[in-house]
């Protein structure tokens, strides 16, 4: 493992000092400014009226994690679905970009201990014990602890009136499916797990920034009414898998179906101690695969996942399983490209005890 992380220094080390030169050079970036988005560059903004909803508000400028190539910056469009963008790296800092974004963080336990699993860890750890003449790691972007992103929408919220809400979330180096590391998502304090089951499910493997769409449950609508939302991510193993957050965007009342409805849960049976899920195709277009989750209790709450990449499947047996117990089962499809996964929603929940 320590072996990689080295590699993947040594693979982009010379990337970030590219970077760094570039900054001097002619300005060639395209101007990035769309109804929806606004300025790419501005670091906070709210639009009320978009055409995908009531009311939208961004913190972070949509940059790729500071990029500083023109060729990687003029190409990226982190709303396009299912695309994923490489870039340099480490970036450096920049006082005025809002706090969590545009920062490589390896969370609150890896903050305090030796621990490197990927190049992200290892380059936070040299930032984090250089001294003070070292200019090159001084400069580079890099927090201790979890990383926060608020948004500030209250005076906005006094023209409409909060049905529902989306949030999409440009993240960056992700990797729980290949290093085991564990990613805790809270908003306003409170366990956002709708959040930090997509996240765990990412597999971002290499510098690379991808988009996330995710439907904020009825539950955590109460919070998005406050007119003041703030996310908290933190890898709780403390095993040190650096991460980052380009921008947080938060749809107010979403106009259209920002995140698809994924697939019927046809039926769940019980035959010789074994789940028998039937599900129908997805329609959705680009769909790479299902994941089936399974769990004892109706909340769903420590669930198991079985993903199937056959796409033309629509029946699945899930094995191992205790007798006499009453199991609840949902699916939904994704859209994978290089380790990143667009999940569309969860199925409705249905049951079945094993005899």
């Amino acid at each position: 493992m320590r072996k990689n992380s080295l590699l993947k220094v040594a693979t982009f080390a010379l990337c970030g000092v590219l970077a760094i030169g570039s900054v001097t050079a002619s300005a060639k970036v395209k101007v990035k400014n769309d109804a929806n988005n606004g300025d790419w560059s501005a670091k906070k903004v709210t639009i009320l009226d978009t055409s995908e909803a009531d009311l939208m508000v961004r913190v972070g400028d949509i940059d790729c994690l500071n990029e500083k190539c023109e060729d990687i910056i003029n190409a990226y469009n982190p709303f396009k679905k299912g695309s994923e963008f490489s870039h340099c790296w480490f970036w450096n800092a920049d006082e005025k970009d809002p706090a969590g974004t545009d920062s490589i963080y390896v969370g609150t336990k890896a903050s305090k201990n030796k621990k490197i699993v990927d190049g992200y860890a290892g380059d936070f750890r040299a930032w984090q014990e250089a001294d003070k003449n070292d200019e090159y790691y001084k400069a580079g972007a890099f927090t201790k602890g979890a990383l926060k992103v608020t948004l500030n929408y209250k005076d906005e919220l006094k023209e409409i009136t909060v049905k529902s809400a989306v949030l999409q979330i440009g993240i960056d180096d992700f990797q729980a499916q290949n290093w085991n590391s564990k990613f805790s998502v809270k908003i306003n304090g409170k366990k956002a797990d709708f959040l930090s089951d997509i996240i765990n499910k990412q597999n971002q493997t290499g510098p690379v920034s991808s988009v996330i769409t995710v439907k904020i449950p009825q539950k955590f609508i109460k919070y998005v009414k406050k007119g003041k939302l703030t996310i908290t991510i933190d890898e709780t193993t403390g095993m040190g898998d650096g991460y980052a957050v380009d921008f947080v965007k938060l749809l107010v009342n979403p106009k259209n179906e920002m995140v698809s409805k994924g697939v019927e849960l046809k039926s769940v049976k019980a035959e010789d101690g074994v789940l028998v899920v039937n599900y129908a195709k997805s329609k959705d277009k680009g769909t790479t695969g299902y994941e089936i989750r399974y769990s004892t209790k109706s909340s769903m709450a420590g669930a198991e996942s079985v993903f199937v990449e056959d796409i033309e499947s629509t029946s699945e047996k899930i094995y191992d399983l205790k007798a006499g117990k009453k199991y609840y089962v949902q699916v939904r499809s994704y859209v994978e490209d290089a380790g990143s996964k667009d999940f569309s929603e969860w199925s409705v929940i249905k049951n079945v005890k094993l005899k």
